[in-house]
């Protein structure tokens, strides 16, 4: 009996902590997104280089994405955090990255090996001293640990002409002396052999081919914008602008169903306007035409041909970034002109106003991934207008149209007239 509660309690807490532990991963995994998040605001709007870099580093360290590393080098790397920033970029690779990051991180890594003084060369070792006894058949001379004066018994061995000029315990006078330490404290550096400067002691110009780091002891300024990066990037949400278009097919509900078909088709231009890039909400000014043919098998309707719709309009939207998808809803509020073939031969048009909703689907294709496709639901909903030709051709009641369409977005992360933007993950 006991055994079976036993077993009971073990399967419980396996049950309970599986949820338990993702929930704990998911949790870690939003925090270091929200650290990105804030990482790159401090960079773009509040150009505090040292707090995003913080940030960065507080992602890294509750999920280590390649991602998140490449931001922290670059980050260091415009602060002329050179070595750290080195480290961070060799990060990137081991811990995930698309092609796409791969090839931003080679950029800045090439920079940096450029900025980066060179390795100094190891000193050479030194030779070994000659052994007295090298020669086994030789004379070992005398013993040199003893003063052949001192020895009990010895006699000096000096050559002729080489006799010492000092008597023993006296200073040579041909041997320099050293200054001795000043009473401060301080030490007394001793100046450098000829050819071979100590780099630590007496900076020197770096001369290595290529390098762009300090030079005569200046520090060399914080770099700008790496060339060729902005292209060589996913520019996801940090994009400034876009200008896209979609076509599609959609279902009508304006109008008299007699006398209108069911189904049309609609088309549109736009451009995106990213106004609060770490929220990822932007504004979208679009003009759009829907044509829907005439249904009307009443004499007095013959001559209708089509129904045209033209809106111009301004939306809010919001990217949600699932992996590779963005998810885009949007709500705009627009204007519309209604016109049947009939009021175009008369120069007369209906006006109204209405709403506009979308939930978009895209994903960025190319090496760039400034292009982008998608698929667009939306629904365009048109209040009741008013006067007698409203009420003759239907058009007094509130109307709909449904679509589904393909678009394609391409991204600007240059504003006019500025340098680019840096491309964070």
């Amino acid at each position: 009996m006991i055994e079976r509660y036993i077993t009971a309690a073990v399967a419980i807490s396996v049950l309970v902590g599986i949820p338990i532990t993702a929930a704990a991963q998911t949790s870690a995994a939003e925090r270091a997104e929200q650290f990105n998040t804030e990482g790159k605001r401090l960079w773009k709007e509040d150009k505090d280089l040292a707090g995003a870099s913080e940030k960065f580093r507080q992602a890294t360290i509750l999920n280590p994405e390649g991602r998140y590393y490449f931001n922290l080098c670059y980050c260091l790397h415009q602060q002329a955090r050179y070595r750290e920033a080195l480290q961070a970029c060799e990060a990137v690779a081991p811990n995930g990255a698309s092609d796409a990051l791969l090839q931003k991180t080679k950029i800045v890594i090439e920079d940096l090996r450029k900025r980066l003084p060179p390795e100094p060369a190891p000193p050479p070792e030194p030779a070994p001293e000659p052994s007295p006894t090298t020669d086994p058949g030789g004379d070992p001379g005398p013993n040199p640990g003893i003063d052949p004066v001192d020895e009990p018994g010895g006699e000096p061995t000096w050559e002729p002409g080489s006799e010492p000029t000092t008597a023993p315990g006296e200073p040579d006078p041909t041997v320099p002396i050293e200054p001795a330490p000043p009473d401060d404290g301080t030490t007394v550096q001793p100046p450098p052999p000829d050819g071979n400067p100590d780099p630590g002691v007496y900076p020197t110009p770096v001369s290595a081919p290529g390098y762009q780091g300090e030079q005569d002891g200046v520090a060399a300024p914080p770099p700008g914008p790496l060339p060729g990066l902005e292209q060589s990037g996913p520019p996801k949400e940090e994009y400034k602008w876009s200008l896209g278009a979609e076509i599609g097919a959609l279902g009508n509900g304006i109008g008299d169903s007699e006398e209108y078909s069911s189904s049309g088709t609609i088309a549109k231009v736009y451009a995106n306007f990213l106004i609060m890039p770490s929220r990822a909400i932007g504004v979208q000014p679009y003009i759009s035409f829907s044509n829907i043919a005439s249904d009307s098998d009443f004499d007095a309707f013959e001559e209708l041909s089509s129904l045209s719709v033209f809106d111009i309009g301004i939306a809010a939207y919001k990217h949600i970034r699932r992996g590779r998808l963005y998810l885009t809803p949007l709500l705009g509020a627009q204007f519309s002109v209604l016109q049947t073939d009939d009021l175009i031969a008369t120069d007369d048009a209906i006006l109204t106003t209405g709403l506009r909703t979308e939930f978009a689907v895209s994903i960025p294709v190319g090496a760039s991934q400034r292009h982008i496709l998608s698929i667009v639901p939306g629904i365009n909903l048109y209040f009741p207008a008013t006067g007698n030709e409203a009420e003759m051709f239907g058009f007094d009641t509130t109307g709909a149209t449904v679509s589904l369409a393909l678009g394609y977005t391409l991204r600007f992360t240059t504003p006019f007239g500025q340098v680019p933007l840096i491309v964070l993950e």
